[in-house]
């Protein structure tokens, strides 16, 4: 099986009232995830302005980078027969504007936002529950 890498960013989204932005999604298999938003870093870009790039595409809220040290996540999936490890490099942002009515349709199904336990608890998987959980503890 062929195997390739890709390197994804990712935010952390607090709102200034505290509750903790997530998406509802569907996985390669069509089933309904909740997770963080994420996605590919283009050619030039930082890894804070691709997250920063995809959490406002995908949730349609702007954003605010705040400096703060998150470690990365690294899993294994298969797609199409392809075996892919992907990196994401996480940010943590704060609300500034914007209306999760104008998130991305086509990719997301739903924006939420929540209270941080909540939001833990939907959360889909563990490399995301894990990356909340260090953002919410510092």
């Amino acid at each position: 099986m062929d195997t390739v890498f890709e390197h994804s960013a990712g935010g952390v989204v607090v709102a200034q009232d505290g509750r903790l932005v997530i998406v509802q999604t569907r996985n390669l298999k069509g089933e309904t995830v909740y997770t963080l938003p994420k996605g590919h870093v283009e050619a030039g870009e930082s890894t804070a302005e691709a997250a920063a790039r995809k959490v406002t595409e995908e949730t349609g809220l702007e954003v605010e980078h705040v400096p703060h040290d998150l470690a990365p996540s690294t899993y294994w999936f298969v797609r199409n027969g392809v075996r892919v490890k992907k990196r994401v490099d996480w940010s943590r942002f704060t609300v500034t504007g914007g209306d999760t009515a104008d998130h991305d349709p086509i990719e997301i199904d739903e924006v939420l936002m929540l209270e941080p336990d909540d939001g833990l608890s939907l959360l889909s998987y563990a490399s995301g529950r894990a990356v909340v959980k260090e953002t919410l503890c510092d």
